[in-house]
């Protein structure tokens, strides 16, 4: 059946639409889903146009994030929470989280560890399962072995070559668990905080003070309530952690609603 649905798919060649007008690459495959990389090169033979990348600083110009369920996504300590991090970041970023599931098969021991759907479940982190990040609202492609991986991984080109919907779809405030550390919090500022510098497009800044304000609120509420991430200098970027709170959060904030009154107001000029 597998082959008859293979040579079907075959028969109408999938073609893949160019990359989404806000992005640079299709795919992003994390370095903490390492298995990720491979699929999408076994993909890639099928679709010589895909663009894919596993560098953690282009995450927001992907329009999917691959994860790549087997039983080692979840279960592998500090690069499995690492994962989790990078997955609550793209939900943030709006960047559409791709499931792909390798599912058990007859054969034993052919080195995909493939698991079933009810062991992932019980494996995932709490905060990925539940709202509002709710990972599995997404429906998974299933991958198999032999004969059946093929229609799988044709069945996985026609979902992308319908692209992707916009950024704004997808975007989602996930919980994390209480752990944020100051360093998290602060590298979150800093890329924010270059996007301004750099003068980045109209739209880009206002989404770069509110990713900002979200990073300085985790930092404040779970790590060091009486301390503050604060902005030194809207030119350079730079910041400081663990300054005496002279300044909330809530300014960070009022900052973000401003700029983007401030984007607003230049579109209507920029029309007459």
């Amino acid at each position: 059946m597998m082959g008859e649905i293979a040579r079907q798919i075959k028969a109408s060649p999938v073609v893949l639409p160019a990359v989404r007008s806000d992005c640079r690459f299709h795919l992003y495959c994390s370095r903490h889903n390492p298995s990720a990389a491979a699929v999408a090169a076994e993909l890639q033979a099928y679709l010589p146009a895909l663009r894919w990348t596993d560098a953690a600083h282009e995450l927001e110009a992907c329009e999917h994030i691959v994860i790549h369920l087997t039983e080692r996504t979840w279960t592998c300590g500090a690069e499995s929470a690492a994962f989790a991090r990078e997955v609550c970041e793209a939900m943030r970023m709006g960047v559409h989280r791709w499931l792909w599931h390798e599912v058990p098969g007859v054969r034993m021991g052919d080195g995909r560890h493939a698991c079933s759907f009810a062991e992932l479940i019980g494996a995932t982190p709490e905060h990925l399962r539940s709202p509002p990040a709710r990972l599995y609202n997404e429906i998974a492609m299933n991958l198999a072995e032999g004969e059946w991986r093929e229609a799988g991984l044709l069945k996985m080109g026609q979902q992308l070559a319908k692209g992707s919907a916009t950024r704004e779809r997808w975007v989602c405030e996930p919980t994390e668990p209480g752990d944020v550390t100051t360093s998290d919090s602060v590298a979150r500022v800093r890329a924010s905080m270059r996007v301004v510098a750099q003068g980045g497009a109209r739209g880009e800044l206002s989404a770069a003070w509110q990713r900002a304000s979200r990073a300085a609120t985790a930092f404040l509420q779970v790590s060091q309530p009486d301390r503050l991430i604060e902005r030194d200098d809207a030119e350079t970027g730079r910041v400081t952690e663990g300054v005496p709170s002279r300044r909330s959060a809530r300014d960070v904030s009022r900052r973000s609603d401003r700029l983007s009154a401030h984007d607003g107001a230049l579109s209507q000029r920029e029309s007459l």
